[in-house]
Order: structure tokens, then C-alpha cells, then sequence
């Protein structure tokens, strides 16, 4: 039995959180003592920028993936957080490349990241948002999928069908569903978390992260909510959140 556990954070949608939320949840995890492996599958990159990581395409997990070798480049962030980065360059065509691979192409990221299961207590997988042969493989591993959503009815839609292609293409559901950029004085996004709260009570998190100008401006400073800016709404929030996780995890 595996020593991590391994959680992937996902949503076909574009601009709910999902890289902030990946990045926090890392370094909240790191900060309370456990060892964290973050892990950038996306093309735009940019755990790996916000993580204020730069690297040479060959270090790139696509190339461990080509190459078909048992390792990645592993970069050391801070105490008890690692990254494996992604590079834009090197991401292009890596999921034709997946898709055409004749034997176990949706366990190809597994052969790669299999052997630092127990060199860890998470592993956090940031995902592209769409559904291709390189998120299904993290999807495979995953123990656990999180999906940030914003409070609006087209990210209520948008996680409905994801529910649905999850359940009918991969028999895989939903673990945890976070509310994003949250405007809690919006008639609007307290209807969505109302619908949320009736109908997805068992996988909606407690923790509500609010819409804050400091998580925004996180990405340019090139560090954690934690360090930009510690006693901001959204530091207190995604505090919350990691020691939600925590607690869920563990039972």
C-alpha cells in the first residue's frame, strides 16, 4: 500500500482557482510537516511560474513521459515541498503523443510518478482544463478529485458535466467541490451555494474562498498566499481549506 495520497485538481473550465488553489493547498500542506510533491500536467504552466520555478524544457515531466523512463526532474521549492515542472514548449503535442502510444498510454504518468509514492505524503496534480489522455492518466492515481468552481450558473453547469463524463466515460467521481472568488453579498453566487448545499452536501467543502485582490496578486510575487500576504481573506480562507483536506483525508 502506497504511502501518498495522491489528488487531482481539475475543472474543463478555464479561470475558477485551479492553479491557485493547487499552489495553496502545496504549500498549506508543506507548512504543517507534510512532505508534498506538486506536480504541474497543465501546458500553460503556470504552477510551475507561481511556484517561481524556471527550468530547461528537458526538464519538463513531457519528456519523462516521450521518454518512457521511470523519473522525473524533481525541483526543490522549500522544506517539505517539491515540484515536478511543466514548460509550454515542451508540452506541445505530448497528448498525441499519449494518445498514441499502443500499450497502457493511460498509465503512463503512474510508471513515472509510481516510484516516489512513498517519498511522500501528497501529491498534488494541477490539470489541464479539458478532458485528454494526460488528465485521465492523472485521473487514474488520483485518490481524490477537486474541483474549484466559481459561484455562477455557467460553473454549476460546467461542474454537472463534468459529474457526468466522469461518471459515464471513467466510472470516477467527484471527492470535493470548492467554491472560488466567491461574492458572498451577490444574490446570484448565495443561489449557487444554496444549490450546492441541497444537492452536493457530501462533496461541497465547508471552506468558501473569497473573491480577494491579494490571491490575484499572489501569481505576481511568485509566492504562497501564505507568505504574500498572511492575514488577508485569502490566506485565513485557504487555511481552512488545507486543514479540511487533512481532516477528510484522514477519515
Amino acid at each position: 500500500m502506497r504511502k501518498s495520497i495522491n489528488i487531482a485538481i481539475t475543472n474543463f473550465k478555464g479561470g475558477t482557482g485551479k492553479t491557485t488553489t493547487a499552489v495553496n493547498l502545496a504549500h498549506g500542506l508543506a507548512d504543517r510537516g507534510y512532505k508534498v510533491l506538486a506536480i504541474d500536467l497543465d501546458a500553460q504552466a503556470n504552477l510551475t511560474d507561481l511556484m517561481g520555478v524556471q527550468i530547461d524544457p528537458e526538464q519538463c515531466i513531457s519528456e519523462a513521459l516521450r521518454k518512457k523512463i521511470n523519473n522525473v526532474t524533481i525541483i526543490n521549492v522549500k522544506q517539505n515541498l517539491d515540484v515536478v515542472p511543466s514548460h509550454n514548449f515542451s508540452m506541445v503535442g505530448i497528448e498525441t503523443e499519449l494518445q498514441n502510444m499502443l500499450s497502457k498510454s493511460d498509465r503512463q504518468l503512474e510508471r513515472c510518478i509510481s516510484p516516489y509514492y512513498d517519498s511522500y505524503d501528497f501529491i498534488i496534480m494541477d490539470l489541464a482544463p479539458a478532458l485528454n489522455s494526460l488528465t485521465v492518466n492523472a485521473y487514474n492515481i488520483a485518490d481524490r478529485l477537486i474541483v474549484p468552481i466559481l459561484s455562477d450558473y455557467l460553473s454549476l453547469t460546467g461542474l454537472y458535466t463534468l459529474e457526468n463524463r466522469l461518471e459515464d466515460d471513467l466510472e470516477m467521481s467527484i471527492s470535493d467541490i470548492l467554491i472560488t472568488k466567491h461574492e458572498a453579498s451577490t444574490s446570484l453566487a448565495k443561489e449557487v451555494l444554496n444549490e450546492l448545499s441541497e444537492n452536493r452536501k457530501g462533496i461541497l467543502c465547508n471552506t468558501v474562498i473569497p473573491k480577494n485582490i491579494a490571491l490575484s496578486e499572489q501569481g505576481i510575487a511568485k509566492e504562497s498566499i501564505y507568505d504574500y500576504a498572511p492575514t488577508s481573506a485569502g490566506a485565513i480562507a485557504y487555511r481552512e481549506f488545507v486543514n479540511e483536506i487533512i481532516k477528510r483525508t484522514n477519515g
